[in-house]
């Protein structure tokens, strides 16, 4: 990404950025001597009609299909009022690994147990919080969870990770405030430890949340 940066923009120019977003990509893009500039994901992902009213850049980097951390779903007619567009997620070594046929082997292989293990965090997840507060994507691997306004996903992150569990804080990827929550993967976990991460990360939400919730 920093080399896709300084190949299509000079130091000193703005690069839009979801927001919340990948961490990284903004740290890429700064070390490509350009400005990350955020703008906030909705239900539909980046909205570029949006950013244009906040500023002007010479870029705009957004994930492809589904928006990461919050697995909301780009739609075309967003995506596509730019000019240009170019897809810098296919590697060499990824495209011999097609070529040679074992891409499909591995996703026959791998399909069946992250779905079992998707299937499991859902449950989990949705008699744990409620149903209205789990999203989940229909692509990734992995599930999220909007939390309270009064609770800080940041403190829960620290909570759960003392008591062993390991979760992402929306706000660690925003430049912005942004409605509180969590993303949680499911795909190396077995489901027995996918069930009791979330038994121990709904003790620790519960000892976090204000006296009148």
């Amino acid at each position: 990404m920093e080399l896709v940066g300084r190949a299509l923009a000079a130091p000193g120019e703005i690069a839009w950025v979801e927001d919340p977003g990948y961490w990284r990509t903004r740290d890429a893009l700064r070390n490509a001597g350009l400005k990350p500039a955020p703008v906030v994901v909705d239900a539909n992902g980046f909205d570029v009609a949006r950013a244009r009213q906040q500023s002007r850049a010479r870029l705009a980097v957004v994930t492809p299909a589904r928006q990461f951390p919050t697995g909301a779903a780009h739609l075309c007619a967003l995506r596509t009022r730019t000019d240009r567009m170019m897809d810098v997620g296919a590697q060499l070594a990824l495209d011999a690994f097609m070529e040679r046929g074992e891409l499909a082997a591995h996703i026959r292989t791998c399909h069946d147990v992250y779905a079992a293990r998707r299937t499991v965090l859902l449950s989990a997840l949705r008699q744990s919080f409620g149903r209205e507060r789990v999203g989940a994507p229909s692509v990734g691997l992995h599930l999220t969870l909007a939390l309270n306004e009064g609770v800080s996903d940041r403190a829960l992150r620290l909570a759960a990770q003392r008591a062993g569990v390991a979760v992402s804080a929306f706000s660690d990827h925003a430049l912005l405030p942004c409605r509180p929550g969590l993303f949680l993967g499911f795909a190396p976990f077995a489901e027995g430890a996918i069930r009791d991460a979330v038994s121990r990360l709904a003790e620790v939400h519960a000892a976090l949340l204000p006296a009148s919730v």
